[in-house]
């Protein structure tokens, strides 16, 4: 049973190991219950996540003429160029999707509202995608303490 538990405790400082996204995130508020939301992605984060995609892939590829992964770098880029860019997106959209969550606080009460299709990965400069959220509203409380109550 300690084994079991020193595992999940390894596999949890991975996770935690794991650089954070350096986010430009804008929230607009266009009701007490929407909020749009505009989130750009850095080029250097990008950068980062098809670095270590391509490390990954370039050990196992299977590039016609080389044996798996005996492959050049840039033949496997050139060969696995779209798989590694829908991988990397779909990794930055959840990295950036839970790191929004922890930072800006958000009481979502819906699922975002946003085509992943149509998100792309560039070659060059920042990634930038927006979604709505339907969010619970935001209120202050009246005071409601010492008030009396008169029964009829």
């Amino acid at each position: 049973m300690a084994i079991e538990e020193e595992d999940v405790e390894e596999g949890a400082d991975a996770a935690e190991a794991k650089p954070r996204l350096n986010l430009d995130i804008a929230v607009a508020s266009p009701s007490a219950c929407q909020r749009h939301v505009t989130v750009t992605i850095p080029r250097e984060d990008i950068d980062r996540y098809l670095e270590n995609a391509y490390s990954e892939l370039v050990g196992s590829a299977s590039v016609p003429g080389f044996r798996a992964g005996r492959a050049p770098r840039k033949l496997v880029e050139t060969r696995y160029r779209k798989e590694v860019a829908e991988q990397v997106k779909n990794s930055l959209l959840m990295d950036s999707m839970s790191q929004i969550n922890e930072d800006q606080k958000l009481a979502a009460i819906s699922e975002p509202d946003f085509d992943v299709t149509a998100v792309e990965v560039p070659d060059e400069g920042p990634m930038t995608f927006e979604f709505d959220l339907e969010v619970r509203p935001d209120f202050d409380l009246p005071n409601w303490r010492g008030l009396k109550i008169e029964s009829m």
